[in-house]
């Protein structure tokens, strides 16, 4: 993605971009577009997917030591053999979407949300829920909800998002032509479950009863090239990953 270069400014710290966006110097370079593309998803699916693929050791809670996942970048990607803690930092810290999460003592990372791997997220906040979430689905999907409840499908969770537009470009990722759920957290809550924040916009839990899944509505945005593009590409390496066993 175009501007998508990580930088380090002095007084304001890592940012993705050309300029720093607090005083507008350029700063110290720190990962090309393309290395962020890289080590974004090797990140990702390390955290996410597949640990062991790279020796890797996750906790309960999720997190993976730093140092270890610096040692096995370098080791699996000659490309990145330059990659250190700062730059992993530089990743999680400048994520828009709010995907990760550093522990206090600065030595481990974990996912917040997207896992496949079991995972116990139960001290994510549970503060600042909307009354209302949506989910994105189809019509045949509807009526199995509708009846049975949502449960997590190919993931461990369930994500529901804040706002009808970021569902809408969730669900493009497995739909051609999502329809959205309006979740009421306060049923959910009501039914015995727990709803957690989990990233910019994006909230967990394990169960949606059907009691909570009234109905669907119809929803269209008029996304940029950007979203289009990066929701394709996220298509192809979705199957490319089935296909390859991940």
């Amino acid at each position: 993605m175009p501007g998508n270069e990580i930088r380090k400014c002095y007084a304001h710290g890592y940012f993705r971009g050309e300029e720093c966006p607090n005083c507008g110097e350029p700063g110290k370079f720190m990962l090309s577009d393309q290395e962020v593309d890289l080590l974004g998803r090797i990140i990702t699916g390390v955290l996410r997917h597949k640990p062991e693929k790279y020796h890797i050791e996750v906790s309960e809670k999720g997190y993976v030591n730093i140092d270890e996942l610096v040692q096995e970048i370098r080791f699996h990607y000659r490309r990145l053999h330059f990659v250190g803690p700062s730059h992993i930092f530089a990743i999680v810290l400048t994520d828009t979407k709010g995907r990760y999460q550093i522990s206090d003592n600065k030595r481990y990372v974990r996912a917040t949300y997207g896992h496949t791997l079991e995972v116990d997220l139960s001290d994510l906040p549970t503060d600042g829920v909307p009354d209302t979430l949506y989910y994105p689905t189809n019509s045949e999907e509807f009526e199995i909800f509708k009846e049975n409840g949502i449960l997590p499908s190919d993931r461990r969770w369930i994500h529901l998002s804040s706002s009808k537009e970021k569902a809408y470009i969730a669900g493009l990722h497995h739909f051609d032509s999502p329809l959205l759920i309006p979740i009421s957290t306060l049923t959910v809550k009501e039914n015995g479950e727990t709803i957690y924040r989990a990233g910019v916009g994006v909230f967990i839990c394990k169960f949606v009863p059907p009691v909570a899944v009234q109905g669907y509505e119809e929803y269209s945005a008029d996304l940029d090239e950007e979203t289009l593009k990066e929701i394709r590409i996220s298509r192809e390496r979705k199957m490319s990953m089935i296909d390859k066993g991940w």
